[in-house]
């Protein structure tokens, strides 16, 4: 009789999907924020500044709010983060929308709807789903993750719609009610245990062996996860540049604001076929080889964005982006499953994620001091590709331990 609560079984998928819907309903909240940004600073007569670090304070709560989410994921399964992360985004945008100063607003941002809010979304649902699957492990973290693409997607033209038609004000406090009516039901669907893992059958190994295991990939379990933290943070800095600043450059290259528009589109939609498409070549060759995939994918749109001007070029330049930004992400969530504890997985994920946090920060303000300093990109581009590079070295100093890691579980031990 099939198990429909089973490891890949129907339970599992419905899992995933339902966490997909989340993750595009919940982490909308920050795109609020970028769309509104302009608004929120003619409306009320502030420097552009104040809005802009109302956005930093949200990226910044949500990075270190999602550690101790997936800490408490670990302990206590998703239900009460998502459950508390709810409230955090739908009474955030609720009491947003009353903020009087940048301050408020900051602080609203940043600690409800960023710690507290969409802080419980991302990280802790793909390290949950993480637990339903073994075979079909990287196209269920594909899925989930999707759910922040279509997020990106279709949000930006209903929030815009919203604050032309009557303010930022009622933008923000029609999403935090259309949240917690959506969202709350939801998230009765999700917090079931995961099934609990079989054990492998064991074989007589040498005690060389076992250490090897124990020690994760060869190294201490700190280490690393140190250089998994240094790679999310330097392959997020290298995509920062394009995505971020990706229309203006398009924009002073002499083509219209549109096509710079169009050409986020395109990432955007590629990125979606290059989740899934990553994803299914990681349940084939694991998470770290196809990590090194998508990484030299994306240093090499990073080297086209610098060495390309004409529209057609640029629109191959996003394409090419898109396809190798958009598996990366997802791509260290499955490594971490694989080489960690399962008991493990929500904070490691959450902890690393913020690796790359830190990297969209600090790498689009970075691209924008290189910007004011040369007056064009290209440098900033160049820098993404030796950042890409950097990457792609960490993650070969992985690659022996996690081959043999792999050969091992391979062989039950």
């Amino acid at each position: 009789m099939l198990d429909k609560n089973a490891v890949d079984g129907p339970r599992a998928w419905f899992v995933a999907f339902i966490s997909f819907l989340l993750c595009a309903i919940a982490l909308g909240s920050t795109i609020l924020i970028v769309i509104s940004l302009k608004e929120i600073a003619v409306a009320e007569g502030w420097p552009r500044e104040s809005p802009s670090f109302v956005y930093a304070m949200a990226i910044t709560g949500a990075g270190v709010g999602g550690i101790f989410m997936g800490w408490w994921s670990d302990r206590r399964g998703v239900r009460g983060p998502i459950t508390l992360g709810t409230f955090g985004v739908g009474f955030g945008a609720i009491l947003a929308s009353q903020a009087e100063a940048a301050w408020q607003l900051a602080l609203v941002c940043g600690v409800l709807m960023g710690g507290f809010g969409s802080a419980a979304f991302f990280a802790p649902l793909i390290a949950n789903a993480t637990r339903w699957f073994d075979r079909r492990r990287g196209i269920a973290v594909a899925l989930v993750a999707c759910g922040q693409n279509l997020a990106g997607a279709v949000w930006p033209r209903i929030f815009r719609y919203a604050t032309e038609l009557d303010g930022w004000r009622t933008a923000f406090f029609a999403y935090g009610v259309f949240v917690l009516v959506t969202v709350l039901p939801l998230s009765l669907f999700v917090g079931a245990r995961p099934p609990a893992h079989a054990a492998p059958k064991r074989r007589d190994v040498s005690d060389g062996e076992r250490e090897k295991v124990a020690r994760v990939i060869g190294m201490s379990p700190r280490l690393a996860h140190a250089i998994l933290f240094a790679m999310q943070m330097l392959c997020c800095l290298a995509m920062s540049a394009p995505f971020v600043h990706g229309p203006a450059h398009v924009s002073d290259l002499g083509h219209s604001m549109n096509m710079g528009a169009n050409m986020l589109s395109i990432v955007l939609a590629t990125s979606i076929l290059s989740l899934m498409t990553l994803g299914h070549l990681a349940d084939r060759m694991g998470g770290l080889r196809t990590l090194m995939i998508a990484s030299a994918v994306q240093a090499v749109a990073l080297a086209m964005y610098a060495g390309f001007e004409s529209l057609p070029m640029l629109f191959a330049s996003a394409v090419v982006f898109g396809l190798g930004f958009g598996g990366l992400v997802p791509s260290y969530a499955i490594v971490i499953r694989e080489i960690f504890p399962v008991r493990e997985v929500g904070w490691r994920i959450a902890s690393i994620f913020f690796g790359g946090t830190l990297g969209m920060a600090g790498g689009g303000w970075l691209a924008g001091w290189i910007f004011d300093g040369s007056g064009h990109y290209h440098d900033a581009f160049l820098l993404g590709f030796a950042f890409n590079i950097a990457n792609l070295l960490l993650a070969a100093t992985l690659l022996p331990g996690w081959l043999g890691h792999r050969r091992l579980a391979r062989s039950g031990i």
